[in-house]
């Protein structure tokens, strides 16, 4: 299995613990859906597979606050 990661784009002038709070956010929204993440960093989830990088690309596309992009 091949972990793969997802990256919340957030603008330059937000504070890095602002950062973090919204991506563990996000981890919290996907473990609701059963995908485990890790947080790697302020704005990096690491996922177990594609499969679930997928379907939470596709579930935090609903928060358009911020993009999302998929990191190979």
């Amino acid at each position: 299995m091949q972990e793969c990661s997802l990256k919340i784009q957030y603008p330059t002038h937000v504070s890095q613990q602002y950062k973090e709070s919204i991506t563990y956010a996000a981890s919290i929204e996907l473990f609701i859906h059963n995908i485990h993440t890790t947080q790697s960093s302020a704005s990096i989830l690491t996922l177990e597979c594609e499969r679930d990088r997928t379907f939470a690309l596709l579930l935090l596309s609903a928060f358009t606050s911020y993009p999302v992009l998929a990191l190979d």
